[in-house]
């Protein structure tokens, strides 16, 4: 049996989860992390993605993360996230709308002018966020 260590996933409103696990995979910045027990002291910026986690207990929960921090320190990883979504809650017909409507204001402009980057950036992260969102509904939804 592997071994476990402690996993904690935190929002600003909430404690999403605290429990023990084997294996984490976690979506780092730059791609997807897997962490186990016993790994290095670490520091990495999450991006918007699938986050899945092989319970100690056995089984998978899987969320949806947007946004944040992950740290293992002492065998204990912990997630600051904006956005810690569980897989079981989230309507693929939903996330198709919360696409739909992302990509219709990236098409539209602000009053005939083209939009700046930062507007540009934040409808970016709404795409990203809808489409992890629908993948992961679309995917439960086919087991």
């Amino acid at each position: 049996m592997a071994k476990t260590f402690r996993c904690q996933i935190v929002t600003p409103t909430a404690e999403m989860f605290d429990g023990d696990v084997t294996y984490v995979d976690l979506p780092a910045w730059d791609g997807q992390m897997g962490v186990m027990s016993s790994r290095a002291a670490m520091l990495v910026s999450l991006g918007a993605g699938r986050l899945r986690l092989e319970m100690g207990s056995g089984g998978r929960r899987e969320f949806v993360l947007s946004d944040g921090f992950a740290q293992m320190d002492q065998d204990t990883l912990t997630l600051l996230t904006e956005v810690a979504e569980p897989a079981e809650s989230i309507d693929a017909a939903d996330a198709e709308r919360e696409l739909a409507a992302a990509n219709a204001d990236l098409a539209r402009s602000q009053d005939g002018r083209p939009r700046g980057p930062e507007a540009i950036e934040e409808i970016a992260k709404r795409q990203r966020l809808a489409m992890v969102r629908r993948s992961v509904a679309r995917g439960r939804n086919a087991r």
